[in-house]
């Protein structure tokens, strides 16, 4: 799991907006294969003046190594480092974020998310996440409220929809989840989490009518 969720943040990455981008594509490439040698790499490079590409390198092999926190701190010195080309500041964040999320450091996701969201304001991915890290710390309502802002805009995205749902039926409003339900349902009708949704939605209407 690890290693795809490392895989999914770096295709979500520009690969030619930091400088020297040959060396900086073949670390993160050997990412991918071999996290302990991009490590090495990554720390060669830096002595080198490598700067903030050499970082992301280096955090990078940290994720695919399972050095979470490690990463996340890195990630999130490196979002605020003045050499960092803008174009990727935001990605960076929300590299960050999605470690603290995965360490169950809520605050410090939500930190980072909003920090991404601050230089890319329409990032469905940078709010979805704050939405996420505010669901586990258990502010609902206020994940609801970035929820209902991203569907707002985007009424159609299943995922916003999925977590919305989810969180409704945790709170009982069963009628305002079962029409997040069904709209995921018509959009992503064979989509295993939606479905594990439904599941679960018809399980708290049958226990609510108990």
């Amino acid at each position: 799991m690890l290693r795809g969720f490392v895989i999914l943040i770096l295709l979500a990455l520009p690969s030619s907006v930091l400088a020297q981008e040959t060396r900086y594509d073949q670390c993160m490439k050997l990412v991918l294969q071999q996290p302990l040698a991009a490590y090495e790499e990554g720390l060669a490079w830096q002595s080198e003046e490598g700067g903030s590409a050499a970082r992301h390198c280096i955090a990078s092999a940290l994720l695919g190594l399972g050095d979470l926190q490690r990463a996340a701190e890195r990630l999130e010195n490196l979002g605020y480092a003045p050499d960092l080309n803008e174009g990727l500041r935001s990605q960076i964040f929300y590299q960050s974020g999605e470690a603290f999320l995965q360490l169950g450091d809520y605050q410090r996701a939500i930190s980072s998310f909003e920090a991404g969201s601050s230089l890319s304001s329409n990032n469905i991915e940078l709010r979805l996440g704050k939405a996420r890290a505010l669901e586990g710390q258990g502010e609902l309502e206020q994940a609801l409220v970035e929820l209902d802002s991203i569907i707002k805009q985007n009424p159609n995205h299943v995922l916003a929809l999925t977590l919305r749902a989810t969180i409704l039926i945790e709170l009982q409003r069963l009628d305002a989840a079962g029409s997040d339900v069904k709209r995921a349902m018509r959009l992503a009708p064979t989509e295993l989490d939606v479905l594990l949704l439904r599941g679960s939605w018809r399980e708290a209407k049958r226990l609510a009518a108990q």
